[in-house]
């Protein structure tokens, strides 16, 4: 069966060895980079890499890859065709791209404390959900409403009232939920230390992660 709007995800691991990285950037990125320290750095660095890798693949050229920021930081590309949401954490750099309509992607490190913030986004609906009481249930909630935030780009979003999560479930990788009432579905998918979720207004299953 043909997928009429395949959302490409694609992860990587940000390797210890930033020079590698270095070497894939044009010279605008590299001077930027070296305005940059420690984590801020290696992420911001991974996260065009990986951009440039898939851009070859997607065959687009220099001046697609030229980007701007939305009031919301949301990054623009006005020469790729759909849109791209960009994610990257301690360990782990990762991009969706939707060919038509919109998408988000989130990562987040399952050690961060979540807890301290709960009440800020986890309504009480949620918190009656069948996996609520796993122990990532809260980090899978956020990530999901990052993406989710990502995926309708709008600003002055409640992540409590404006966004509702119906179905968290880790062992199909799925999560179901909504923004300002619209329908959203998408993936989760458990890394080493992270969870990952990626989200569109589409099923689930036009989503591919690419190796």
């Amino acid at each position: 069966m043909l997928i009429a709007n395949p959302i490409e995800v694609v992860v990587r691991a940000i390797p210890s060895d930033e020079q590698s990285l270095f070497e894939s950037l044009a010279d605008d990125e590299r001077a930027y980079a070296a305005e940059l320290a420690g984590h801020r750095r290696r992420e911001w660095v991974a996260w065009r890499a990986l951009l440039r890798e898939r851009a070859e693949r997607w065959g687009v050229g220099e001046q697609a890859l030229r980007v701007a920021y939305s009031t919301s930081g949301e990054p623009l590309f006005e020469g790729l065709e759909g849109s791209i949401s960009v994610t990257h954490s301690r360990r782990y750099v990762a991009l969706a791209r939707s060919w038509q309509g919109r998408c988000g992607i989130d990562i987040e490190q399952l050690d961060r404390n979540f807890e301290r913030i709960e009440d800020k986004y986890i309504s009480d609906a949620e918190r009656q959900l069948p996996t609520a009481d796993d122990e990532r249930f809260r980090a899978a909630v956020w990530c999901a409403k990052e993406a989710m935030f990502k995926c309708v780009g709008r600003e002055g979003v409640d992540f409590r009232r404006d966004l509702q999560i119906a179905e968290i479930d880790f062992e199909g990788g799925s999560v179901r939920g909504s923004a300002f009432g619209v329908p959203l579905g998408g993936v989760i998918q458990l890394l080493d230390g992270a969870i990952l979720v990626a989200i569109s207004p589409t099923a689930d299953e036009h989503f591919i992660f690419i190796e």
